[in-house]
Parts: C-alpha cells; sequence; structure tokens
C-alpha cells in the first residue's frame, strides 16, 4: 500500500512499432534443444532469458557444443552486440562448464576474449574461471588496453580476483599511469 501508487489510471501493457514485426514465439514444452538455441538468437530479450534458464535448469550439458559455436560466432548486429554469444556464455558458465578443468572451455573462453564484440568480452572476463591460465588470457588479450572503457574496467577487476602474479602487478602498475584510466 503506498499513497504515491496511481489509481485513477489505466496500465499500458505494451507498445509497439506501427511498422514493426511481432518476434517469433517459441514452444518449449517439447523438449526440443533445436528451439532452445533458436531462442538464444531471437532478438527478444525474454526469449533468450527463457531459454539461457531453461538449459541451466535442465543441466542440458549435451548442447555444450552449439553454445560453444554460438560463443565463437563473430557477427555483432547494428548496435555492436552479439546478444546469442553473451547468453550462451552465461549458460555454459551455469552449466558449471566454466570450472577451470574443461580445456576446451579455457580455448572458447579465450576465443570471446578476442570476440570484436565489447559486451562479449566483458561477459566473457565475468564467467571466467579465477585460474592462472585465466590471468594469463587477459594479459596477452591486453584486455587492460581495451578501447571500451567498461571492458578495461571488468579486465581489471577479473586480475584482481586472480592469483597473484608479477606480471600481472606490473601490468597493472603501467595502466595505473594511463589518464583515461
Amino acid at each position: 500500500i503506498n499513497p504515491m501508487r496511481d489509481r485513477e489510471h489505466g496500465r499500458i501493457y505494451r507498445l509497439s512499432y506501427k511498422g514493426g514485426e511481432d518476434s517469433k514465439a517459441f514452444d518449449f514444452t517439447k523438449g526440443n534443444t533445436k528451439e532452445l538455441i533458436a531462442a538464444l538468437k531471437s532478438e527478444n530479450l525474454f526469449w533468450r532469458m527463457t531459454a539461457q534458464r531453461l538449459i541451466v535448469e535442465q543441466k542440458l550439458t549435451d548442447l555444450t557444443p552449439e553454445l560453444y559455436k554460438l560463443v565463437e560466432n563473430q557477427s555483432m548486429d547494428a548496435i555492436g552486440l552479439n546478444p546469442a554469444a553473451i547468453h550462451a556464455l552465461w549458460a555454459l558458465h551455469g552449466l558449471g562448464v566454466f570450472n577451470g578443468e574443461n580445456q576446451e572451455a579455457q580455448v572458447i573462453i579465450e576465443k570471446a576474449l578476442a570476440h570484436p564484440s565489447a559486451g562479449v568480452r566483458k561477459n566473457a572476463l565475468k564467467v571466467m574461471p579465477r585460474s592462472a591460465a585465466s590471468l594469463q588470457a587477459i594479459l596477452s588479450s591486453k584486455l587492460i588496453q581495451d578501447p571500451d572503457l567498461p571492458t578495461r574496467k571488468e579486465a581489471f577487476l577479473a586480475i584482481s580476483e586472480m592469483p597473484f602474479s608479477e606480471g600481472a602487478a606490473k601490468a597493472l602498475l603501467n595502466a595505473a599511469d594511463v589518464t583515461e584510466n
């Protein structure tokens, strides 16, 4: 109960562009895993989030190869994102693939760190295991000099959670001299 709540006007449930097309709807009740992968590629956030959640909740580890392919896809949309790759990274993280023990997953993370989309690079930094191999991947990909400042910040945060390294300490010291950092 809130006295500031508007009780005189109706609610708007949906706004849509008159010339726009409706998003494709997906039916996840049949247990079709191809439908989940297709939904991760949807332009609609609701379907991407739902597919990601179902993959993790149902522990669909057999989808790992398809999720790897989504992460490896170098394409970007009009605003420079690859939402399918970002959701695939988080689905893989939710499945526990990025535990630091899976060499194939480490290769996928390293590819994501070199993705042309800053959003993919930033999310790869968030989901990668906090290990010496991951630290080396960050340093070799030069993400502490990334042109995208939020990605660069995420690289600094990820390094701060990694095991100590002399090389990382020197790299961070040099980065501290850069004015925009």
